[in-house]
């Protein structure tokens, strides 16, 4: 798979997939978009509505790891709000080291952070990596289509899979129902595709939906709770 950068209004790159004819991130911002649809709408909003056990970590897995920044940006959080954190991500199409060097997140957002960002894409495959000691990191390199989650539970999925146009086997509820089924009771799904279709299918699954404004240049997101 062929990859190019390129740079978004907010100033922050996104990658080009060539194979797939479409960016990983939005072209208004890609920082703005992860930060209102995944982190706002999804980290913050669980923390604020979630009172978890003492020493319970949130469990937060991702469809479509991509360049890591979701992973990062919800890194950065774990810090910013003291909590623990094990992140689960699904990349059928790890990025090469050479252009994850080349992404400017860290040098834009938190430069401080710039070693755990590579880490993310350091960190071995179908491991469990600690990159701090609140925030372990386990990766997973296969198909969503043949994800099953098997006894583990999450507080949170995030949802950031090329569109249903793209990908749209990635938006099947086949494909989407392993997701609702890994989320534990009152979890929280969130992806930035509002489609009605993707939300009268995730309705079905068991989540109750509810369309929130989107990130710049987009007007609506979607974020589900698991009934």
């Amino acid at each position: 798979m062929r990859f190019k950068v390129q740079l978004t209004e907010d100033g922050s790159h996104t990658v080009h997939s060539q194979q797939y004819g479409t960016t990983f991130h939005s072209h208004f911002g890609a920082i703005q978009e992860s930060q209102v649809v995944f982190i706002r709408a999804g980290l913050q909003y669980f923390l604020q509505q979630q009172i978890l056990p003492p020493d319970t970590p949130i469990r937060i897995v991702e469809m479509g790891l991509g360049t890591g920044l979701n992973t990062w940006l919800s890194l950065i959080e774990s810090l910013d709000q003291e909590c623990s954190i094990e992140y689960t991500a699904l990349e059928k199409h790890p990025l090469p080291l050479h252009l994850v060097d080349t992404l400017n997140f860290p040098a834009i957002h938190r430069p401080e952070m710039e070693v755990s960002f590579r880490a993310i894409h350091e960190a071995a495959i179908g491991e469990t990596s600690m990159l701090l000691p609140h925030f372990q990191l386990h990766k997973l390199n296969l198909d969503a289509t043949n994800w099953h989650p098997g006894p583990e539970r999450y507080h949170i999925v995030y949802y950031d899979a090329f569109g249903p146009a793209t990908q749209p086997e990635l938006w099947s509820a086949s494909t989407l129902s392993a997701f609702v089924e890994a989320l534990l009771p009152g979890g929280i799904f969130v992806t930035y595709c509002a489609k009605g279709e993707v939300r009268r299918t995730l309705d079905r699954l068991g989540l109750s939906m509810e369309r929130l404004p989107g990130p710049p240049g987009k007007r609506e997101m979607l974020r589900g709770t698991k009934r």
